[in-house]
């Protein structure tokens, strides 16, 4: 991702921010290729390729498509997706040629719950994040709720539950050694990390850190140092925890009147999709998952919520940067989504 040539955000307050993008549309998970360009999610369904440039984007849905909240590489011309379809979760792989093939759609015999967010460890097994099972934002948005879970989808065999009672999980990462897993609870409003076994059965968890006054983490990802990047909701922030558990503000774009609006209503089991999202007298998007890209790591990406671009914040530590396959622009140019120029196609 060449930043350097990406005219900087205007619309942040922050004379540091980047972005790239035009007119996407809740671009919520964000995904940086080493040869520069970045994939998102899109609201419409799909996924969205923006060239290093950030000038020439691109959707790609496919015939089926399915609202994702997170993407990962796949193989080739393939990206897995997490997220809702007809209503219901769903893991599914979105191909070059538009075919979307469903991974994951039950588990214990039930079927899936819309899934937040998707870790990939060195064994290939994917943990998903399971925010709730209520229909309604309303009844999960809640200091009292704890219906969240964690899903284990592994290579071969069926997918298992390997944490319950959670509050309303939604980023999270495994640890460069495949030992732990880190996860933001949203209305728990807390991280927490996991030790995964020989098996990928978690234990734990064990509390990293807690928040309040308008935090709700949200993304999260992880540095090469061990550090872990959390964006919030409402606040507008980024934080990074150090692995002495430190806490660093990076960024930060607060509406109080929003803010006090929303702990109000949270505190008081109040809080609706309509007040948690409302609109705020800020010109950063609302959060949501978290990626590094750029030269040697050293660019976050921020995902968002309302956003139509993707705010690129340079940053002090170099983050770790997702493994594509070799090859991977060349089926998506050879089915006609990609023009033949795409770099590294």
């Amino acid at each position: 991702m060449r930043i350097d040539r990406i005219h900087p955000l205007t619309r942040a307050p922050h004379p540091e921010l980047l972005w790239a993008g035009r007119d996407l549309v809740a671009p919520r998970g964000v995904l940086a290729h080493g040869a520069g360009s970045l994939i998102t999610t899109d609201g419409r369904g799909g996924v969205t390729f923006i060239d290093p440039l950030g000038e020439r984007v691109v959707h790609h849905r496919g015939a089926d498509a399915m609202m994702a909240h997170a993407v990962l590489p796949h193989g080739p011309g393939s990206v897995c997706l997490v997220g809702a379809r007809d209503g219901a979760g769903c893991v599914a792989v979105l191909k070059a040629d538009g075919t979307l093939q469903p991974l994951l759609t039950a588990v214990d015999g039930a079927p899936l719950p819309p899934v937040a967010d998707i870790a990939r460890d060195g064994m290939g097994r994917l943990f998903i994040t399971i925010p709730t099972h209520h229909a309604a934002l309303e009844d999960a948005a809640r200091p009292d709720v704890a219906d969240g879970m964690i899903v284990l989808c592994p290579p071969v065999g069926a997918a298992r539950v390997v944490a319950r009672h959670l509050h309303y999980p939604a980023g999270c990462v495994v640890s460069a050694d495949g030992s732990q897993l880190f996860v933001n609870e949203t209305f728990g409003r807390a991280t927490i990390a996991f030790d995964i076994t020989a098996t990928g059965s978690l234990e734990g968890p064990m509390g990293l850190a807690q928040y309040g006054d308008g935090l709700f983490p949200m993304g999260l990802a992880d540095d090469t140092e061990g550090g872990l990047w959390v964006s919030s909701l409402v606040s507008r922030t980024v934080l990074r925890l150090s692995p002495g558990r430190g806490r660093r503000l990076v960024l930060q774009e607060r509406d109080e009147t929003r803010v006090s609006a929303v702990e109000r209503a949270f505190g008081a089991f109040t809080l609706t999709a309509a007040r948690l999202f409302a609109p705020a007298r800020a010109r950063l998007p609302d959060l949501a998952g978290l990626a590094f890209g750029g030269p040697d790591g050293g660019h976050l990406l921020l995902g968002n919520f309302d956003g139509s671009a993707i705010p690129i914040l340079p940053v002090d530590v170099a983050g770790r940067t997702p493994n594509f396959p070799d090859g991977f622009f060349g089926p998506l140019v050879a089915a006609g989504v990609l023009p033949a120029d795409w770099p590294g196609a």
